[in-house]
């Protein structure tokens, strides 16, 4: 048997063993008080990000990778001398970013190079004036070759014609050694294709005489870029990714994100015309990270939603409902109660107060909402993770053309980086 709900009963003295017809007075116990659930308003879907940059500091240059003489003459002029396998005048193709074009058709890259051979003190002569001089002596050359080669047949043929005249040789016999004269003694063509200089004996040569002349030759061994592998980045532990997790929980991201890292490569040295002596020698080397501006950039964003929402207000709802009809359940019982008291039917009072006191426990128990109710709120997650620069994704004209400003970039840093390790007289 259920045990009384708290009820309070105060009966006068004797009342029990009166038999008067007016019942004894009493207090009878409330309501229990179960207030309905709070709604939860179901959190609109948001968007967070955590952002992680990883940057480097510009490498050194290894002192093993440099030999010098020492400091070069002040204010000193400079050409600059590509190797002979990157003369090119191809804008396109798999070098398009470091091939270095000569005249006054310097690519971006040589451009560049020359820039940091102004920053560092050098005044950068076009070599398109040298190319003239060049061009100037080997037609000279060639015009001498031409007019000995000429000379020479011409000796040849009178001679022929001189023992033929004498009956030394007869008519086919003086023509076949004319044909043998032109063929074993062909003349140089008239005019040579315009060659790029490439030749460094040849440049040497005209920086050191002349109204334009040169005091160093930077002459360029290697300027290249190539891939160097994949480079692993682990993100799972870093703060502000562990933020990003707290902030939304249960959301799955990947461990780490790989890329493909790049390598330049600049190997040079530096002339001096007046001896041929090199006075400086250095190589330098650098990977993609030391060159993004701004740092390599790994962002994750999601959009969270809510997945139940539904669930919980029906919970809460639906636990609002059993407490209305429980307490209005209880009133009922207990009015019925108090009116049988005060009718006196004394047979149903034990009866009357069980059913009180039972609807009174059954809305308490009520006090306690359901775990639908208050459960935690269960999201969904849209991640997605981008990377800047993707150095990946190459397929799209946008991307060939960040690829190559990265290139250009990483070119930049190695050529400025190992050209400031010349030291210029003051």
């Amino acid at each position: 048997m259920l045990a009384p709900h708290k009820t309070a009963i105060a009966l006068a003295a004797g009342a029990l063993a009166s038999c008067s017809s007016v019942p004894p007075a009493r207090s009878f116990a409330p309501v229990p008080n179960v207030p309905l659930l709070s709604a939860r308003p179901v959190p609109a879907p948001a968007q967070d990000q955590a952002v992680i940059t990883l940057k480097q500091e510009i490498p050194p240059v290894d002192p093993d990778q440099i030999a010098t003489r020492g400091a070069i003459k002040a204010n000193p002029s400079v050409v600059i001398h590509v190797p002979p396998d990157r003369v090119s005048v191809a804008t396109t193709g798999p070098r398009a970013a470091t091939d270095v074009r000569t005249s006054a058709q310097y690519n971006r890259a040589e451009v560049e190079i020359a820039k940091s051979l102004i920053k560092a003190g050098f005044r950068v002569l076009d070599r398109a004036k040298f190319e003239a001089k060049v061009r100037d002596l080997r037609e000279k050359k060639l015009n001498a070759l031409v007019e000995s080669a000429r000379a020479a047949r011409t000796l040849a043929e009178a001679s022929a014609k001189k023992e033929r005249e004498a009956g030394k040789l007869t008519e086919a016999e003086y023509e076949l050694r004319m044909a043998r004269i032109i063929k074993d003694q062909p003349l140089v063509p008239d005019r040579p294709p315009k060659l790029l200089v490439s030749d460094m004996v040849e440049l040497l040569r005209a920086c050191e005489n002349g109204p334009v002349t040169a005091d160093y030759i930077f002459q360029i061994d290697s300027f290249d870029i190539g891939e160097s592998g994949e480079r692993t980045v682990r993100i799972d532990t870093r703060p502000e990714v562990v933020e990003f997790l707290q902030r939304n929980p249960g959301i799955e991201i990947p461990e780490s994100v790989t890329q493909p890292f790049w390598e330049a490569r600049i190997a040079a040295k530096l002339i001096d015309v007046a001896t041929g002596e090199i006075v400086w020698i250095g190589a330098y080397q650098a990977e993609s990270l030391a060159a993004i501006k701004g740092g390599f950039r790994i962002s994750l964003e999601c959009t969270r939603t809510v997945v139940n929402g539904a669930e919980v207000t029906a919970a809460i709802a639906d636990h609002n409902k059993r407490i209305s009809a429980a307490t209005a359940e209880c009133n009922a019982a207990r009015q019925a109660f108090i009116r049988g008291w005060e009718a006196g039917e004394h047979d149903r009072i034990a009866e009357l107060e069980n059913a009180f006191n039972e609807s009174a426990n059954r809305l308490e128990q009520l006090q306690t909402p359901p775990p639908a109710a208050t459960a935690p709120w269960k999201y969904e997650y849209d991640l997605k993770t981008e990377i800047d620069p993707d150095l990946s994704k190459q397929s799209t004209p946008r991307e060939q053309a960040r690829k190559l400003e990265h290139d250009l970039d990483l070119l930049t840093l190695v050529a400025r980086t190992l050209i400031a390790t010349i030291e210029i007289s003051k």
